[in-house]
């Protein structure tokens, strides 16, 4: 288990890091995502002891590692003492060892005998794949086998959190998927908590438990992969997550909807909180991408018609730019499903859709 409290970290007096606070639960995995810049892998190293912070508390399964307070150092645990695995972004493999010796290098550094490391690094072997590999050096290995022997070295001393920067930032794309499914899979078995860093939200999604967005130092919203979007009030995060936003104007309250005028069409929202909205309010609609229903027209007030912005076709889905109103938003759909629906006629430039979940941000 993972706890940051009051997290802070200045570089030259400017704050890269501010009141930054969360937790990971044991044997959970969170993500933090967030642009370049954000503060991610200060973060991560605070967390390892690479770094010092200028503030706040970091504790891993209950023991304090750091705590800062008002300028005065409390404890700090050195990195070698905090039992974490640390798998950086290029993986950093001793070139010189085989994938046995560079599993097996921390294990020996606490003089463990020659058959506990035998059978801690061969339980590694049979769990991560790396069976034959054990005598190869890692210039023989592929990117993904890289990974793997990087995560085995990490989690050989039985560490109580291990930490995973941009772990799939160096594979290639075409086998990204598949270890993304790996990896999250390997660190179920292996009941790891782990906090991984990536800028990939695609990452995010599939290897989370839990979602961090840090953006200019701070964390900005935190959830499931299905609740964070619901916690969302801020319009920079909405755009690094990926959503669709659009503007409007309040055209009535109804108590538990409001119907918004997006300029060409009249929206039906339901409400995610118990504010009352004065006709002619701006306000912004936030929602993903998947969250809009393709469907026929109608003068429903769920229902509007928009303009075909772009039309690109990938291997198995469509993917439209659509435009309502001076807004453009996005959504992507299997190609036989849009063909049903419109056949050749979805070149005509209109097309009908349903916004499922629309989340108001004042």
């Amino acid at each position: 288990m993972l706890i940051v409290e009051r997290l802070v970290k200045r570089y030259d007096g400017v704050e890269v890091l501010r009141n930054v606070e969360f937790s990971v639960g044991k044997s959970e995995i969170a993500v933090l995502v967030g642009p370049n810049g954000s503060g991610k892998t200060t973060l991560l190293n605070i967390v390892a002891g690479l770094e010092v912070a200028d503030e706040g508390l970091v504790a891993i399964n209950g023991d304090i590692v750091f705590e800062k307070h008002r300028g005065v150092l409390k404890k700090y645990v050195p990195p070698e003492k905090r039992r974490v695995g640390y798998v950086p972004q290029d993986y950093a493999l001793f070139p010189h060892l085989t994938v046995y010796d560079n599993i097996a290098f921390g294990l020996r550094r606490l003089k463990l005998s020659r058959a506990d490391v035998d059978a801690r690094v061969k339980e590694l072997v049979d769990v991560l794949g790396l069976k034959g590999l054990e005598n190869k050096y890692p210039h023989q290995l592929s990117g993904g086998q890289k990974q793997k022997v990087a995560l085995a070295r990490a989690l050989a001393p039985w560490p109580k959190l291990v930490l995973l920067d941009e772990p799939l930032s160096a594979i290639d794309p075409g086998v990204k998927d598949t270890l993304r499914v790996e990896l999250k899979y390997m660190l179920r078995k292996l009941g790891v908590t782990a906090l991984i860093v990536t800028h990939d939200l695609n990452d995010a999604w599939t290897l989370s438990d839990k979602i961090l967005v840090l953006m200019k130092g701070a964390i900005k919203a935190q959830g499931t992969p299905t609740t964070i979007f619901n916690a969302i009030s801020d319009v920079d995060v909405a755009e690094f997550l990926g959503l669709n936003i659009v503007e409007g104007i309040v055209d009535k309250d109804l108590g538990d909807n409001i119907i918004v005028d997006l300029g060409e069409a009249k929206l039906l929202v339901t409400k995610s909180n118990n504010r009352t909205y004065s006709k002619g309010a701006k306000v912004k609609l936030v929602f993903r991408p998947d969250d809009i229903v393709i469907t026929h027209c109608s003068k429903d007030l769920r229902t509007i018609a928009c303009r075909i912005k772009n039309y690109r076709i990938t291997k198995c889905s469509v993917k439209l730019t659509l435009s309502i109103g001076g807004n453009d938003m996005v959504v992507e759909v299997g190609r036989g499903y849009i063909n049903e629906l419109y056949g050749e006629a979805v070149n005509s430039g209109i097309i009908c859709i349903k916004i499922t979940n629309p989340h108001i941000i004042d």
